[in-house]
């Protein structure tokens, strides 16, 4: 450990990152590695049709296979992830899988 490190009053070392220089970058991934993910989801799970992406920062990429409908893919496509993250607080809905859990945005007369 360096003299310089930092810690909380717990004695857990803080971490703090200064602005880089370099400019935004698209993430990426191994390509065999997330092939070999996609097939292992499709052949347990069933059909990829959507993984929610998400940019917590520049340096920060949220990427999370959650089971969504296809009602709510379109409503995130529509109005953004933000307003479908609020539904699903609305609705008491977290990361956990349920299998009957409600869709929260089943059209009613034609419309969300």
């Amino acid at each position: 450990m360096s003299d310089d490190a930092e810690y909380s009053e717990s004695g857990v070392r803080i971490h703090r990152y200064e602005a880089k220089e370099k400019s935004f970058r698209i993430a990426e991934g191994d390509a065999e590695a997330l092939e070999a993910i996609e097939n292992h989801i499709k052949k347990h799970i069933g059909k990829i049709e959507t993984v929610m992406h998400e940019l917590a920062s520049a340096l920060v990429h949220i990427y999370a296979l959650l089971p969504i409908y296809k009602e709510e893919m379109e409503f995130k496509l529509k109005r953004g992830g933000e307003k479908l993250y609020e539904r699903f607080d609305q609705e008491g809905i977290n990361e956990l899988l349920d299998i009957n859990r409600k869709n929260v945005c089943h059209k009613r007369f034609g419309i969300f």
